[in-house]
């Protein structure tokens, strides 16, 4: 342990100014350390980090390496705070950890981190090219920890092996005997898995062109991306996917590809109606059962079921007072120790805790409605809703001002990686899926990166307005010290 921490110390120290870029590598790991005590998210220990040498490298006079710009992205975080803030003086929670009636107070310290997070990554200047190498890290630690998860769902001693140190890994494989089938179950680590590649694939890389298997590391990408949601059963990831795939093309003005990749999505569609589709994964049967095509008929009741208990969790919610007691400033994050109890039992196959209590009603005390409108309402009010459907807007201003400014780069790919979701997010969340206890705080980290973009463009423009002044110096100069021309003397005219 001594060796480690030193090992990492000399780390983080040769890190120097970069430092920060931890924080969005580290936001690629989904899971929690066990082995601490709330199980912290890995970009909680970055963030405290990069807060540590931030303040020592300020103490040091080197104030240079910062950069302090108020704009409008700062505006919308500070929205969060107001919004969570007064969540939190009217609904105050306590923690699991520390024993309690009611619990759910960790969610105040993720948005925490996650404001903090964001006014670290505001003051960083850098560039383009360490945009593009903070990406790539992003993508391989983030393709890597989906993996892992998705492996454990097969291999239940895995999960078992890595659940005590890391939560990345399926509560519900890691306590089982046999690893998940594919022919009755979802793999639900391919969700994760599947997004993080079908984002990289469509946002760095033109996304048709992932399509040709002459482009191996795009090409495997894609495969990665789709088959893994496939196989997930998520709708919602693989409508995810083809989202990245419409934008990811729009952005880049090429119509056509379109027009292409639906007539390949037909081909391929019909070869499967063709080899059949009773035969395909549960997940692939699953997702499928949106179209009028031959898929099982509980596979599609069940898909059916789903949907249609999801809208009925947000009716109850909405119309009624028994889960939300005030709509318009929210309940806060809390809710009782004995729910968050019942459904830890439940997952373990022990129902008795939770007699007299159905999923869904466990699911809606803890304000899990599987809808970020419902959600937001339901922890912060219609209030905090504003507030986030505010920041969401002016992420999407911030994420189009720059992929504009940067069009034609070579970094161009890495900066769509970071912009791109900005512009889906307002319309995802709202009208296909949205986590705003957990799942919100992440993108208010991500803003950070839109705030590095800014810093850029902002850093480029006063060069080039320096650059300018410097040469219009220069053309007054050399005007002044050459000869003044003799001014030609008018003709006299003779009578």
């Amino acid at each position: 342990a001594w060796i480690a921490g030193f090992g990492g110390l000399i780390f983080v120290l040769s890190l120097g100014r970069s430092v920060w870029t931890l924080i969005p590598i580290s936001l690629a790991l989904g899971g929690g350390i066990n082995l601490l005590p709330g199980s912290p998210r890995v970009v909680w220990l970055a963030t405290m980090v990069t807060v540590a040498m931030f303040m020592l490298r300020f103490a040091l006079r080197r104030r240079h390496e910062f950069t302090f710009r108020w704009n409008w992205l700062d505006f919308a975080i500070l929205l969060q705070v107001f919004a969570v803030g007064q969540a939190y003086l009217r609904n105050p929670s306590g923690v699991a950890l520390l024993g309690g009636s009611s619990v759910g107070g960790k969610a105040y310290f993720v948005y925490a981190f996650a404001v903090i997070a964001y006014f670290m990554l505001a003051a960083v200047p850098t560039n383009l090219r360490m945009i593009r190498t903070v990406v790539i890290l992003m993508v391989l630690v983030g393709l890597a920890d989906a993996t892992l998860g998705v492996v454990a769902d097969f291999l239940p001693g895995l999960a078992a092996f890595v659940l005590p140190f890391y939560s990345g890994v399926s509560y519900a494989s890691a306590h089982s005997d046999a690893g998940v089938n594919t022919d009755t179950e979802r793999v639900t680590g391919g969700k994760s898995a599947g997004e993080a590649a079908g984002r990289a694939a469509f946002t760095i890389f033109p996304p048709i062109s992932t399509l040709n298997p002459l482009h191996p590391i795009r090409f495997v990408l894609m495969a990665m991306g789709v088959g893994l949601t496939v196989i997930s059963g998520y709708r919602s990831s693989m409508g995810m996917l083809l989202i990245y795939f419409v934008v990811g093309t729009l952005v880049r003005r090429r119509f056509l590809d379109l027009m292409l990749a639906g007539v390949i999505g037909i081909v391929g569609l019909a070869g499967v109606l063709v080899v059949g589709v009773d035969k395909l994964p549960f997940g692939a049967q699953r997702i499928l059962s949106v179209l009028p095509v031959g898929v099982d008929d509980r596979i599609k009741k069940s898909a059916q079921d789903s949907s249609e208990w999801r809208f009925e969790m947000w009716r109850l919610a909405l119309t009624t007072d028994r889960y939300i007691q005030n709509k318009f400033l929210g309940d806060g994050f809390s809710f009782r120790a004995d729910e968050l109890a019942a459904t830890q039992d439940a997952l373990e196959g022990d129902k008795r805790r939770s007699a007299g209590m159905t999923m869904e009603d466990i699911m809606m005390a803890r304000g899990s409605y599987h809808g970020f409108h419902v959600e937001a309402i339901r922890m912060t009010g219609a209030l905090g809703l504003t507030c986030a459907l505010i920041a969401l807007g002016i992420f999407f201003r911030s994420a189009w001002k720059n992929i504009q400014y940067f069009r034609g780069r070579p970094e161009w790919g890495y900066v769509l990686f970071i912009c791109v979701p900005f512009l889906i997010h307002p319309f995802y969340l709202m009208l296909v899926f949205g986590d705003y206890r957990f799942g919100f705080p992440e993108i208010l980290i991500m803003a950070g990166m839109l705030k590095i973009l800014d810093n850029i463009r902002r850093a480029e423009a006063l060069e080039m307005a320096a650059l300018s002044r410097t040469e219009t110096a220069k053309d007054r100069k050399t005007e002044a010290r050459s000869p003044a021309r003799a001014l030609p003397v008018p003709a006299v005219q003779s009578r």
